[in-house]
């Protein structure tokens, strides 16, 4: 019998262990989106600071999935922001490729106190304008350089 998911995958969700964790981390994100919802029941529109390693980091936020992104940022991908604290130095330039709404970007500008220079690359424009936005609303402009290109010769879906 043909299975759409892969057999790691099906074997973790019939796992007990594994079922209580995703309803765990369910609930945790409704709560999340529970206290920032108005009383219109959804997600208040604005500006939110996050507590990075240390570094106060703005993010606008007007969607669920920015609300979770906000809320997640310091663990989500904890040995990327190692990297950039480990690796990058002042005076150093920095590709960002892919840079969705610029949460590397911006980590790397703040770590280096905006002694660098960040090229962040994202072809999608709603991303895009969101990476502009939280480039403005951290006063990192002369730090981060936004780009809207992507490495293709054609348009379409993927």
């Amino acid at each position: 019998m043909f299975s759409p998911l892969p057999p790691v995958y099906v074997h973790l969700r019939s796992n007990r262990r594994f079922g209580e964790m995703v309803s765990r981390v369910k609930s945790k994100i409704s709560r999340i989106i529970a206290r920032l919802r108005g009383a219109s029941g959804s997600v208040r529109p604005g500006t939110v600071t996050c507590q990075v390693r240390g570094l106060a980091i703005l993010l606008d936020v007007e969607s669920e999935i920015e609300v979770f992104r906000a809320e997640t940022y310091a663990s989500k991908e904890p040995e990327t922001l190692e990297w950039i604290e480990r690796f990058f130095r002042s005076e150093d330039v920095i590709y960002d490729i892919g840079a969705n709404v610029g949460l590397y970007s911006l980590f790397a500008a703040k770590h280096l106190n905006s002694r660098c220079k960040v090229y962040a690359f994202e072809p999608e424009a709603l991303n895009y304008a969101k990476l502009n936005i939280n480039i403005y609303i951290n006063g990192l402009s002369g730090t981060i350089v936004p780009c809207c290109l992507g490495a293709c010769r054609a348009t379409g879906e993927v």
